[in-house]
């Protein structure tokens, strides 16, 4: 079997046998033994219940690292919901993250928020760090 991937180390295209398949991580090739390291600790993290913050640079795939941890944790059969902070006005997030309840006598909810919604699975809050001062 062979497969043919961009190694992430130098953007140069390269042909995977079988044994260099031992690279590949659902989905995540990589060539490079930094990137590999930062898989086996994803992969470490996913086995427990910690609460993670990955950060970098705009464009490094954040979110792809998120739901690779996600598929490999113990909530990967729940929902996996990514919220993105940057597009909510400040004056939704409450609403947004923990929903609305109808004012009519009912209290029936009109809409549940993320947080409801994800119901054991995972919530991605992406750019995060576009979330005003005075919410939290």
């Amino acid at each position: 079997m062979e497969v043919s991937a961009i190694c992430n180390d130098n953007g140069r295209v390269v042909t995977l046998s079988d044994k260099a398949l031992d690279y590949t991580r659902q989905a995540i090739v990589t060539c490079n033994e930094r990137m590999r390291d930062c898989l086996s600790l994803l992969e470490n993290i996913a086995a427990t219940d910690l609460r993670i913050m990955i950060v970098g640079e705009p464009g490094s795939n954040k979110q792809n690292y998120a739901e690779y941890v996600h598929r490999l944790s113990r909530r990967s059969d729940k929902p996996y919901i990514r919220f993105d902070c940057a597009a909510t006005h400040e004056s939704q997030y409450e609403e947004r993250l923990f929903g609305t309840v109808r004012t009519a006598p009912d209290g029936q909810w009109v809409r549940r928020g993320v947080l409801e919604a994800a119901c054991g699975g995972t919530v991605l809050l992406d750019s995060v760090s576009t979330v005003p001062e005075a919410f939290y």
